[in-house]
């Protein structure tokens, strides 16, 4: 899977990837969950980026752990500007299911 967005130099234009997974234990993985759904990134164990980076990100699925990856822009958190306005408020995030077999994937019926 690849993430595809413009990216201008120039203008510090574009996003980013930042991503983590949900982990193996229940605590972990509402913790995961509830880093994601609030875009609140402080004093999380996982690396943060939040300047633009040149696109493409691949996330390659064949590489890493079965289960819920989670995935945010970081672009604009920690700015000046009112918190709300940074991308991963504004909708610029992702969860993918990675399975061993798509009809373990709730989503699709195969």
């Amino acid at each position: 899977m690849t993430f595809v967005w413009i990216y201008n130099a120039d203008l510090a234009f574009g996003h980013n990837v930042n991503h983590w997974f949900e982990g193996t234990t229940e605590l972990q993985k509402q913790n995961a969950r509830d880093v994601w759904e609030g875009c609140s990134f402080n004093g999380t164990a996982h690396p943060f980026y939040n300047l633009a980076q040149h696109p493409n990100f691949i996330f390659d699925t064949s590489s890493v752990e079965l289960g819920l990856h989670f995935f945010a822009c970081g672009l604009g958190y920690g700015e000046d500007y009112p918190q709300n306005a940074f991308h991963c408020n504004r909708g610029v995030k992702a969860q993918i299911l990675v399975v061993s077999n798509p009809s373990e994937c709730d989503s699709h019926v195969f």
